[in-house]
Parts: structure tokens; C-alpha cells; sequence
């Protein structure tokens, strides 16, 4: 084999493991889409702003700010965007497909104890027992040994993002953080 077709081969394999590592490697930050977080959570319809809220030109509170919205002025959902710090869960007992000791990365809390996870290169849903809004700073199972497997390190970290429409037409985005009453929920 001459020298030149050694290289390339050796380039080709190494490439194509460093691909495989980046697949399997859970993302820092996930960011789920036209999503809510949490039991009975819906973001669509009007909302009343219940305290001076800024909306920006993207999700994220380092883009432009592009008005303020005053409390009492109501606005138009539009899209949502849920942005997740990876939380580190460690599975403290034997679990299904899950041993102790194993690690899922923890994002999106979808309801009812169930959560979007990451483990082993693949993004799903997993019911883990806790909200993150529970009485342990919403990192752990509070109920007995038969339902807990596992235990968050530290709480999560979730930002909620909405695309909103004002009465005069002017669209941006607003964190979501206790500043709206949705008034068509029930």
C-alpha cells in the first residue's frame, strides 16, 4: 500500500470517529420549540402582562431590545422556545435499561415527572419522578424508594422565551419568568 493511500485512509478514519464523538456528546444547551414547560402549560392565545416586560429581536436577552411592554397591555403568542442547561441526573438504584451510576442529561420538563433526556447519543422522554419546581429546589424525588431511581446534582436551568405580537403590531420576544396571566386558559 503506498504511503499516500495509508494517509487518506488514516485521515478518513479519524475523521469519521471524531464525527461519531460529536453525536454522542449531549448538547450543553437544547433548545425545544413550540413547547411549554410543565403540567396543563400552554402558550398559545393572549396574554396580559402583568409587569414591565422588554421584548428583544431574537430569544436570547443579549440581542436588541425593541419595546417595552407595560403592565396591562395584553399580547399575541406566537412561538415558543424553551432553553435548557444540561442537568446532570445520576441514577442512585437499578432502573429499567438504567444501572447506578449511569448519567442522563436532563433539559425540557414536559409534565407530570417527565422530562427530555439525553442518554447514550439519543434525545427522548423519561419519566423521572420530580418536578423541577418540587419542595427540593425541584432536584429529587420526594417520594419513597419505589418511585425514586435518581437525583439531579443541581437544579435546573430553564429559560422560557415567547414570541409575542402587541396591539400595535410590533413583534418580539419576552422571558417568560411570572410576567404574563394568560387569560384564556381554564
Amino acid at each position: 500500500m503506498s504511503r499516500t493511500v495509508f494517509i487518506a485512509i488514516v485521515c478518513v478514519s479519524v475523521l469519521a470517529q471524531s464525527l461519531t464523538a460529536a453525536q454522542v456528546k449531549h448538547p450543553i444547551v437544547y433548545i425545544d420549540k413550540d413547547i411549554c414547560p410543565g403540567e396543563g402549560c400552554s402558550y398559545q392565545g393572549s396574554a396580559k402582562v402583568v409587569r414591565r416586560t422588554t421584548a428583544y429581536a431574537a430569544p436570547n436577552a443579549k440581542s436588541a431590545p425593541l419595546f417595552n411592554l407595560a403592565a396591562g397591555n395584553v399580547v399575541s403568542s406566537l412561538k415558543s422556545e424553551v432553553h435548557t442547561v444540561a442537568g446532570r441526573f445520576v441514577v442512585k438504584r437499578a432502573y429499567g435499561k438504567y444501572r447506578m451510576g449511569d448519567v442522563l442529561w436532563v433539559y425540557t420538563y414536559l409534565g407530570e415527572g417527565v422530562f427530555r433526556v439525553w442518554y447514550r447519543g439519543k434525545m427522548y422522554e423519561e419519566q423521572l419522578e420530580f418536578s423541577p419546581w418540587g419542595g427540593s429546589a425541584g432536584k429529587r424525588c420526594e417520594q419513597d424508594d419505589k418511585h425514586c431511581w435518581g437525583e439531579l446534582e443541581a437544579e435546573l436551568k430553564m429559560t422560557w422565551w415567547l414570541k409575542v405580537r402587541n396591539k400595535n403590531g410590533r413583534v418580539g420576544w419576552i422571558r417568560v419568568n411570572g410576567n404574563l396571566e394568560y387569560a384564556n386558559q381554564g
